[in-house]
Formats: structure tokens, sequence, C-alpha cells
């Protein structure tokens, strides 16, 4: 598997084909880590784990919670060291995205997505994706998690355009811990309409999400949002990508002065 692990935004590259009798590009699999610091993420399904690797050596391993899975995505946690991971695994096998957290010896922040078969892409057509979202909230600077924000995914691609656009709606924030309904809430995040490259790679701004902490006390508003992600799935019936989004305060006193939303998600037709 090709991998490509870069800080916030990417580019990909990868050998492509045309095969004009039934009007698709192959192209081949990739990972991508979005986040703090680059990591490998894998499953381990003897211990039923996640593990994050950071130039070959394991620097954590949750195990698997599964009281605290939301939707699509299951959770795993080291409660001792506050390790937090949620992973989501399209049906086919073909997608999988991992958002996670480490604070402490290693800080970790990351979504990482990963295309993990082929793809046939379409050069014409168009076709909306739904499904689940999930992300972190964490003060700037921070990579301790006190908020989970899940959501449900839309993303509608336009292969005779090579354009692609969505939305993140019913957004609710709870503790990362407890599960509990908290004191802050968020409203709906859009993913402004972006190119869909010639490998089904796409890149673009996310605006919206207002979030509120503190029953209403303080009101953060989106500074900067960027989205990206891949069409996956073996006849590009998939998408997976990640989110991060950097909050201001824009009133308020009592809380940090910035926030940030790093997160992932699945979809499928």
């Amino acid at each position: 598997m090709k991998k490509y692990t870069l800080p916030m935004l990417m580019g990909l590259a990868a050998c492509s084909s045309v095969d004009d009798s039934i009007e698709t590009v192959t192209v081949t699999s990739e990972t991508v880590a979005v986040g703090s610091v680059p990591i490998d993420v894998r499953y381990d399904a003897g211990t039923d784990s996640v593990i994050y690797s950071i130039g070959g050596g394991d620097v954590a391993t949750m195990s698997r919670r599964a009281t605290a899975d939301h939707g699509s995505f299951a959770a795993f946690e080291d409660a001792v060291n506050g390790y937090y991971a949620f992973r989501s695994v399209s049906a086919s096998g073909d997608s999988a995205i991992t958002v996670g957290a480490t604070e402490g010896t290693t800080n970790i922040l990351s979504a990482n997505y990963e295309r993990i078969n082929d793809t046939a892409l379409p050069v014409s057509g168009d076709t909306t994706y739904t499904g689940n979202y999930l992300g972190l909230i964490t003060a700037s600077g921070s990579t301790d998690p006190g908020s989970v924000v899940t959501g449900n995914m839309s993303l509608t691609a336009d292969f005779g355009t090579s354009m692609v656009s969505g939305s993140i709606t019913g957004r609710l924030v709870a503790d990362i811990a407890s599960l509990a309904s908290n004191a802050e809430s968020t409203t709906d995040i859009a993913l402004n309409a972006t190119a869909l490259d010639d490998q089904g790679g796409y890149s673009g701004d996310a605006s919206g999400g207002v979030f509120t902490t503190d029953t209403g006390a303080n009101v953060y508003t989106t500074a900067s949002g960027r989205y990206t992600g891949f069409i996956s799935g073996a006849t590009a019936d998939e998408t997976v990508g990640g989110i991060v989004i950097t909050y201001d305060r824009s009133s308020g006193s009592g809380g940090p002065s910035q926030l940030v939303e790093t997160g992932g998600f699945i979809a499928t037709e």
C-alpha cells in the first residue's frame, strides 16, 4: 500500500490506467494521516485493539470499548493513559477511517483514512454519498480531547465536471469519557465545492460550525477549515476522508482562545 503522511492537506500521486470500454480510471490504494504528527494506525483483530506507531515503533494501544461506539464508529480506549480511538470500516472493507488522540509521553491528534483497495473511478455522471462523521474537540495546542462530535455526512461528486461538495449535519456533542451530553453545541459544517482530481482525491474549504460551550457562555466561530478525501470502493461507491477546523472564541472569557476539531468520515452511495 502506498502511503502519504502530510500535516494537514495532501495531494495524491498514483499510477492510473484508462479503460474506455467502461469509462473509468483505475486508481491505486492510498493512506493519508491528517493531524499533529505523522503516525501509522493498524487494527489488531487478535486483540481487538487499535495501535498507533511512529517510525515503526508502537506508542499507544487502545482496547475495544463497545459502550462508547458512535454510529458506524467503533470505540477503543486506554483509560489509564487517556488514549482514545474511533474506527469505522466500510461494509465492503474498501475504506477505513480512524480518529484518535493521546496525551502524555507521545502527543497524537489524528484522522487516518484509507482507500484500502483500487477504485474504478467514473469519468462521467454524478452520485451522492451519505454516512457517519466523528470528530474530537481539543483546545488549540493540546491533544487532550474533552468532547466528541458526531453527525451525518453527505457528499455529492460530479464526475463529469470533476467537482465535489457536501455537508455535515445533525451534529451532537458529548463528553468523551462519559458519553453524556455536555453543555456544548455546534452547528452544521459546509464542505465547500472543490475539484476532484484524476486520482479520485479532493481537498477543499470547510465552513460553518459555530461551537458553543459552558451553556452559551463562550461562543467560537470557524476561523479556518479544510476537508480532504478519496473516492473509494471498487466501483467508486464510497468516499472517505478527514477534516480539521479551527475555531476562534468570538465571545466569552472562560475558555481557551481557540478550539480545534479533528474528524473523519466514511460515506456510501
